[in-house]
Formats: C-alpha cells, structure tokens, sequence
C-alpha cells in the first residue's frame, strides 16, 4: 500500500474522508487496504524493508576506523570530513556509529569531486539510493555507459556527473 495512504486513514476530517474515498474510487485502494490490520502489516513490512536496506548499506561500507586507516589519518579527522561534507556518510540505525560507503575510495584515494558531490546530494537520500546512483551506468548515456564513479576514476568531467545528480534532485 503506498505510503501516502496510510496518513489518510487515521484522520477524521472532512477533507481527509474526501481523500479516502478519492483513493479507493481512483487509486485501486480497497476498504481492505485501510483496515487496521492492514496497516499494521504495513507498518511491519516497512519496517522490515528499511532494516533490510541499511543492513545491505553497512555491508557496502567502511567504519570509522578503516576508512582512517585507508586514508592514513585519525578517526577524529574522518569524523571531522564527514561532517565538514569531504565525505559521504550515515548514521547507523542506532548508536552513533558512522559508516562510509566504497563507491567513494579508489586504489589512490578519493574518488575525484567526492566533496562537490557530497554536497549536492540531498541529505534525504538513503544511502542505497546514492549508491545506485554512484554505481549504476546512467539511464540516459551521458556518461557514455559508465556509472558516475567509473567515469570520474577514468578522469573525466565532474560537471557530466553534476548534471545527472541536479537532474535527480530535480526528479
């Protein structure tokens, strides 16, 4: 059930029976779909896939210690960079742990303009978004059918890469 729905059926205005009943004479909602239950299994299942998808995130990415590792610097200095947006990171689900996804380290370093895309990536995005983003070829070949992380690792425009995420936000 979509996620707009669910705001929908637990208030009781005039306006928001009007919404309810617009969805399920247009939007295929049935009575069924905002049943109690229904939303209850809902929320279940939501929660199920957000813990799936930031299970999937950590295991594409670095602690706080590795990445400081890699980069010959003190966890401190990392902390400061992610904050500073030098680097991409998120906050893990619970505690105050940092995690660094790979897409942004090369063999000699940063990826190229990470700072530049750190910054123009909104910071609603999770984190399984921005890597598919970073590492999946681009939809409209601007990137000559690389992903936005090989064409930068190969040397070639940032602005190319800049394009497709100011089209994403704009999506």
């Amino acid at each position: 059930m979509p996620l707009a729905t669910r705001s929908v059926v637990t208030m009781t205005t005039e306006a928001d029976r009007s919404t309810r009943d617009f969805l399920i004479k247009y939007a295929g909602v049935t009575e069924a779909d905002l049943s109690d239950e229904a939303l209850r299994e809902g929320d279940a299942e939501l929660a199920k896939n957000r813990a799936a998808a930031h299970r999937q995130a950590v295991a594409a990415s670095w602690d706080v210690d590795r990445v400081a590792a890699f980069l010959n610097l003190e966890p401190a200095s990392v902390r400061r960079a992610a904050s500073e947006g030098a680097l991409y990171s998120f906050a893990s689900e619970v505690g105050e742990a940092l995690w660094f996804p790979t897409w942004q380290f090369t063999t000699s370093g940063l990826l190229p303009g990470l700072q530049e895309i750190v910054c123009a990536l909104p910071r609603s995005y999770h984190p399984v978004t921005v890597r598919d983003l970073m590492t999946e070829p681009d939809a409209d070949e601007m990137l000559d059918g690389l992903s936005p992380v090989q064409w930068l690792t190969d040397g070639h425009a940032l602005a190319d890469v800049m394009v497709i995420i100011d089209g994403r936000n704009r999506e």
